[in-house]
């Protein structure tokens, strides 16, 4: 019986232990630096927001918080350090929907899956915004599709990048509206806006702080919205919706994951902290002047929101291995 005892009292011991060491690492949360990994190119949009943001949350957690850029394997090498890092907060991973969706499904051995991460919080989002140079012919969705459909039409849209969400965007709206659109993949946005700007490809989707300042100049065009709403900074330029295509929205979107069982008081920490960074009005300024909205979802929201783009991006996945 006394036996039994010891071990009843080790057992029960062992479990308050374990209970006890998330909340106790939460109340000491932050002790050291904590590592956001940006697995793109340094001085891109994603990666400016992310440094601005570092900047910001060190001063609001008083440690430092180190921006660390691991390129490679299409984003593939930053994302598996963090989903095999420890879970205990001070290991982030910078990302966006097509690289935790469509990546996995297009990679043999993606080395990650999406359960091996869990969202802290969403940092900004911008609609895709069809453009056409200006002297294009196509002053509206209704002329895109028509000319789209012509016989022998010799058509084509450029992409950023074979998979990107301006490729499955285009594929998208083909396949909703019966145009042949070519695709024509580009190595990044930089290449994209060149042969767009050229008349190399008929038209093209990229977001909104891409495309501001050749709007602002008139070197580029845009045609409509591909969101639920018309973009607060393009009032007059309607909604793929109010052209007649119904249940077409794709935006883009930057956040915040950690690996998978990271604590929950850690994740509600760090998503007090950097919501209360991005809706300061100075950020909100900062971000407005490059045509982005600060976008502080809820560990639970962008959970969802994956859950709900997951189809959109497998249809997108079988499109693209055709």
């Amino acid at each position: 019986m006394a036996v039994n005892r010891r071990w009843l009292l080790a057992a029960t011991l062992g479990v308050a232990t374990a209970l006890a060491a998330p909340a106790a690492l939460a109340q000491n949360f932050p002790s050291k630096p904590i590592r956001i990994v940006v697995p793109y190119s340094p001085g891109g949009g994603g990666d400016t927001q992310t440094r601005m943001l570092g900047k910001l949350l060190s001063e609001e957690i008083g440690q430092p918080v180190i921006i660390e850029n691991r390129l490679g394997s299409n984003g593939l090498i930053g994302t598996r350090f963090v989903a095999g890092a420890p879970a205990d907060g001070y290991t982030l991973l910078f990302t966006t929907a097509s690289q935790l969706l469509l990546t996995p499904l297009m990679t043999k051995e993606p080395g990650f899956s999406l359960d091996d991460l869990t969202p802290v919080v969403g940092m900004s989002n911008q609609p895709m915004i069809l453009v056409v140079r200006p002297e294009s012919p196509i002053r509206s969705v209704a002329d895109l599709i028509r000319i789209g459909r012509a016989e022998n039409a010799k058509v084509s849209f450029g992409a950023a990048g074979l998979g990107s969400l301006s490729h499955i965007v285009g594929e998208r709206l083909n396949k909703a509206t019966g145009t042949k659109y070519l695709a024509v993949p580009y190595k990044g946005t930089g290449d994209l806006m060149t042969a767009v700007l050229a008349g190399d490809v008929d038209y093209t989707y990229v977001v909104t702080s891409a495309a501001a300042g050749h709007f602002k100049a008139g070197t580029l065009r845009p045609v409509a919205v591909v969101d639920a709403v018309r973009s607060a900074n393009l009032p007059n330029t309607p909604t793929l919706k109010e052209a007649g295509i119904e249940g077409f929205t794709q935006t883009a979107w930057f956040g915040l994951m950690a690996p998978a069982k990271t604590p929950k008081p850690v994740l509600d920490f760090l998503n007090q902290k950097v919501s209360k960074i991005l809706n300061h009005p100075d950020v909100k300024a900062k971000f407005a002047q490059d045509s982005v909205v600060p976008w502080p979802v809820s560990p639970g929201e962008l959970a969802a929101i994956l859950k709900s783009e997951a189809p959109i991006y497998a249809e997108a996945a079988k499109m693209l291995a055709k």
